[in-house]
């Protein structure tokens, strides 16, 4: 066993010694290692696994220990399956962890637990940039212990303090994170347990039902992904990773259901029981209200319009591979009609489900037809409902802005069906002229004035008013271009006569 140092090789301790000691009065020993040697006091700071220390103990409570790789080996040789000690290989070196305040410098600064945990996360933040995954997760969850044991009576004490908790789950939701990049899903799913239990808000709650969803569906778990990445959306409708892992899973439940229906009706005719008539029967009446759904919202019913389209999407003649064109139709008409009722995220959510349909029946190769209204309006539509929902979701606006003027590029100048039916032999219905009407205003100048003014504005936010310059410019020669600032100015003019003051037009 372990023995006490004597006198002389207490002489010879040093940092980077490992030695034995229990973690707190009562506590088995174990290995640990020396941070920091005070020979005037005869006491040392020690740091356990998981990122816990020791500080001021007396040198009389340690028991000398060999170095790790060597406790390693002799353990590998007596033939245990996990040895007790494991090589750290310079971690401590290279994770530079912080030193826990004292209870005096607690008790004259309260906020010195708060920087403590901050600059733990920083610790495993770097770990995490430069690939150590294995090591960032033990320095996540080595901030969450080593907070609740220096810094508060208990770990149930710690979880009140709103302050501790939101870097606890930051902590936790990180270390999920490197757990997935190690392929460890089970790992990953118990740290975003974790996480929860910190209660997280806001972007922060997002990360963990992301992650957690990850992990569920990777372990094969469907049934537990989908509601987690499906929350993860309500939260964030235009969260791009969310909805591709959302989509994901909802493919892996679909294939499953497939997989269980061709099971169960693996030696039965379909055609002698009606199952396949009535499958066409439903494709057909959601033509139907696609159809009627389309009319309403050329003719500006959009209230009319929304609940028609959101009918379709719920049909059961949009499921399945057969109905993806009715599906990407539905989720185009539904954003369209959502954004003209002022539902910005609704529209968002919906408008980026048409894309991404688009895009998943584009590389599969499958055949769908182009909305009437054309996609550069549905583009501009989901570009100014994403802006619309707060200056976080600027960036993603300004994604969208950009591909919004190349596909009005590749559109070029979109004219207005004004002609008579039967013009140079072409049969042009009313409908052809609504819809013509609604794709010159979406690649009109105006419109792309206004792209390059929030452009404009998104720039400045972020860059000040350099960065802003070159979309504002452009954001005036377009309205000068389209008659804009004539117009506006003519409406100026007949704001005094309503009780407008005349120096605020």
């Amino acid at each position: 066993s372990p023995a006490m140092p004597s006198p002389s090789a207490a002489q010879q301790l040093a940092v980077g010694s490992w030695v034995h000691c229990p973690r707190e009065e009562g506590d088995e020993y174990e290995a640990c290692e020396i941070i920091q040697l005070d020979a005037a006091s005869m006491s040392v700071s020690l740091r356990f696994s998981g990122g816990f220390v020791a500080a001021a103990v007396p040198i009389t409570r340690i028991r000398l220990e060999p170095a790790p790789s060597t406790t390693a080996a002799a353990a590998k040789e007596d033939g245990d399956e996990e040895p007790r000690i494991v090589e750290d290989d310079g971690y401590f070196a290279a994770a530079a962890l912080p030193t826990p305040p004292a209870a005096a410098e607690l008790e004259a600064d309260p906020e010195a637990k708060y920087r403590f945990v901050a600059a733990y996360k920083a610790a495993g933040n770097e770990l995490f940039k430069a690939g150590k995954y294995a090591w960032a997760i033990r320095t996540y969850t080595g901030a969450v212990d080593a907070l609740s044991r220096h810094c508060y009576p208990s770990r149930e004490r710690m979880l009140w303090d709103y302050f501790a908790r939101v870097p606890c789950a930051q902590c936790y939701s990180n270390a999920a994170l490197c757990a997935i990049k190690l392929a460890d899903h089970a790992h990953a799913a118990a740290l975003c347990e974790h996480a929860m239990e910190c209660r997280p808000e806001d972007g922060d709650l997002t990360k963990v039902l992301l992650r957690h969803g990850q992990a569920r569906l990777e372990l094969g778990e469907v049934d537990a992904a989908l509601p987690l990445l499906q929350r993860a959306a309500d939260k964030e409708p235009t969260n791009r990773a969310v909805r591709a892992e959302l989509l994901r899973a909802k493919a892996a439940a679909k294939a499953a259901a497939k997989e269980a229906d061709a099971h169960v009706f693996r030696h039965v005719d379909l055609s002698k029981s009606g199952l396949t008539s009535r499958r066409e029967a439903a494709t057909e009446e959601a033509e139907g209200q696609l159809e009627r759904a389309f009319a309403s919202l050329l003719d500006c019913e959009d209230a009319q319009a929304a609940p028609l389209f959101q009918a379709v999407l719920r049909s059961k003649g949009s499921g399945g591979p057969s109905g993806a064109p009715q599906r990407l139709a539905a989720s185009y008409g539904a954003g369209v009609a959502a954004y003209n009722l002022g539902r910005h995220a609704e529209s968002a959510a919906l408008l980026a489900t048409f894309f991404e349909a688009k895009a998943a029946c584009e590389a599969e190769g499958r055949d769908y037809t182009a909305p009437p209204l054309g996609t550069p309006l549905a583009r501009f539509y989901l570009a100014h409902s994403t802006y619309a929902l707060g200056r976080d979701r600027w960036p993603v606006a300004a994604d969208h802005l950009r591909a919004y003027l190349r596909e009005v590029e590749l559109a070029g100048p979109q004219r207005v069906l004004n002609m008579p039916n039967g013009w140079q032999g072409r049969a042009i219905s009313d409908g052809e002229r609504k819809a013509s009407r609604f794709r010159n205003r979406a690649c009109s100048d105006e419109a792309r004035a206004d792209a390059h003014a929030m452009l404009s504005l998104i720039a400045e936010q972020g860059g000040g008013a350099e960065a802003a310059l070159e979309d504002a410019r452009r954001a005036a020669e377009l309205a000068q271009a389209g008659g804009v600032v004539e117009q506006r100015a003519a409406a100026a003019e007949r704001l005094p006569p309503t009780g407008a003051p005349p120096g605020q037009n």
